[in-house]
């Protein structure tokens, strides 16, 4: 299994106003514990997304 992916940030229209858009989807995220209805964390640092599954008692927060 590849350990990263390329993807492209397009846009959408929010308000009449463009703005990035990045969609993630494959068996891939299930494969690694993201799978459907499971809520994540996202950490942002310039240049830089992090995703987290958040636990149990963490969701309950």
């Amino acid at each position: 299994m590849k350990n990263h992916r390329q993807i492209v940030v397009s846009s959408i229209y929010n308000k009449n106003k463009k703005v990035p858009y990045i969609r993630l989807s494959g068996n891939w995220l299930a494969e690694n514990g993201f799978k459907i209805g499971r809520k994540i964390q996202v950490h942002i640092k310039p240049g830089s997304l992090l995703l987290n599954l958040i636990t149990t008692d963490e969701e309950g927060l």
